[in-house]
């Protein structure tokens, strides 16, 4: 990149960190830390959620698996707006009752106790920090291709300045820091797309490949192949379509002013997301037709690199991706540091103000961790799949049925979550078979969860053994 570029992506990041710290005083306990005043407008709400949704990772993610696997990877991913509709007409009415909790743990607490608040928090901790790692990932990335070197020393130092960044102003700010930047985040990304398609087209109209020949990306070919797999697809489908109610989409519709605000947020990013998608999927695409033949870890350098047909097109792609990711990884910093500081059982007696200042130091520890996977891990998508085994499969099948006013015990609740626990944990190190474990995860949480309800509780089998069931007839 010239001087001028790096001086324009400089100058983004201080403007960015000057305005996650404006509100810095405003922030007077962890409940403003966690949801603001709650008094979001409909488009800044949709905005924050759009560009949570709308991640660094998935870029990358979605550039690399679609230029070598095709539709593989491509049709599945189309869940995610099935499942953000899902949760727009059938999870949004039912938090009403929920409405200003700081969290999906303070819920969960609110409802099964100490314990089981207390796990919650730790799974999504675990999940959260998968997630932001990714997006500290990509800003390695650019880094590399901000000082043209492959020297692992400059994606290090991507990695932890800018994620610095995002650690301080969302530490000094909270939620009203990350949403805030969020727009301006989304903007940037809004800007930066069609000028970014803009230049694929140019370069895809001097290729001469007809992509419609290569199968991977011929629908019918692709799926009539004798070497098409069904049910890893299958299983990565029902990952994207099943609404993963993580902690920052449920401190989303928690901090709305109404339940019909976050239904009317989550359709508008619904509509987006179809849209952003479908412009996505013709990069990869654009590119295989452009060379076939580039290696995993080149694609976004040959990019940079040749589609040069509009002025300063490097510093726009990058800002875009930058964007993108500090969008999704503040969110993500935001409610990791409050499920620790807010709901982790070590300080539930802690004052208000005692609170906020955990979650500020909170902040910066979960951001060290993430930091540190960052640079260890490799590969993208298997990090969010990891991650997530921990939360999806041992917390969003209790959450739904709670939502849908089915309630058990806590010991239930606790059995349930072990269960799942011990399934993922069986499975990673001594199956291990190549598939997404986390829907067949999510079935075994649910059977066990009402198993024991209803032969445990509800018969009160335990009597046998001397034992109450303490559920009401």
């Amino acid at each position: 990149m010239s001087v001028i570029e790096q001086a324009i992506i400089v100058f983004f990041l201080l403007f960015i960190i000057c305005e996650g710290f404006f509100g810095f005083k405003k922030i007077e306990n962890i409940n403003v830390f966690a949801v603001g005043r709650r008094s979001f407008s409909t488009l800044s709400l949709w905005g924050t959620i759009t560009a949570t949704w709308i991640s660094g990772s998935m870029f990358f993610i979605n550039l690399q698996r679609v230029y070598f696997d095709g539709l593989k990877y491509y049709l599945p991913s189309f869940g995610m707006i099935i499942s953000l509709i899902f949760v727009a007409f059938f999870i949004s009415p039912r938090v009403k009752r929920f409405l200003g909790k700081t969290s999906v743990a303070e819920v969960m607490r609110q409802e099964y106790g100490e314990h089981v608040g207390s796990l919650t928090a730790l799974a999504g901790f675990i999940g959260i920090s998968g997630i932001i790692a990714i997006q500290f990932k990509v800003f390695g990335q650019i880094g590399i291709l901000f000082f043209a070197s492959n020297d692992q020393d400059y994606f290090a130092s991507a990695v932890i300045i800018i994620s610095t960044i995002i650690i301080l102003y969302t530490a000094a700010g909270g939620i009203q820091s990350v949403v805030k930047t969020d727009i301006i985040q989304l903007i940037c990304f809004m800007i930066a797309l069609p000028l970014v398609g803009i230049s694929f087209y140019i370069a895809f109209q001097n290729s001469t490949v007809d992509i419609t020949s290569v199968e991977k990306f011929n629908i019918k070919k692709f799926i009539l192949a004798k070497d098409f797999e069904w049910l890893p697809m299958i299983y990565l489908a029902l990952y994207f379509t099943l609404p993963s109610l993580s902690a920052s989409d449920f401190q989303r519709l928690t901090m709305g002013l109404s339940t019909k605000q976050s239904k009317n947020a989550y359709l508008l990013t619904a509509t987006a997301l179809f849209f952003i998608k479908i412009i996505l999927v013709s990069f990869p695409i654009a590119l295989y037709a452009i060379n076939s033949n580039l290696p995993k870890n080149d694609l976004l350098a040959y990019i940079m690199n040749h589609l040069t047909f509009i002025p300063f097109f490097k510093v726009i792609l990058a800002l875009g991706i930058i964007a993108m990711a500090m969008s999704t990884a503040d969110s993500y910093l935001n409610i990791g540091a409050v499920l620790i500081a807010n709901d982790f059982y070590f300080f539930k007696n802690t004052s208000d103000e005692r609170k906020l200042t955990n979650a500020r130091i909170c902040t910066f520890i979960l951001g060290a961790t993430a930091i540190t996977l960052a640079i260890l891990k490799e590969d993208l998508l298997s990090i969010v799949l990891f991650s997530n085994s921990f939360y999806m499969p041992i917390v969003t099948p209790i959450l739904l049925a709670l939502l849908f006013n089915f309630k058990t015990t806590q010991r239930c609740t606790l059995f349930t979550m072990l269960v799942s626990f011990l399934g993922i944990v069986i499975y990673k190190t001594v199956i291990d078979l190549d598939y997404n474990i986390i829907p067949p995860a999510m079935l075994l949480n649910i059977i066990v969860l009402f198993s024991t309800h209803y032969i445990v509780e509800k018969w009160e089998l335990l009597k046998c053994f001397g034992i109450r069931s303490k559920l009401k007839n």
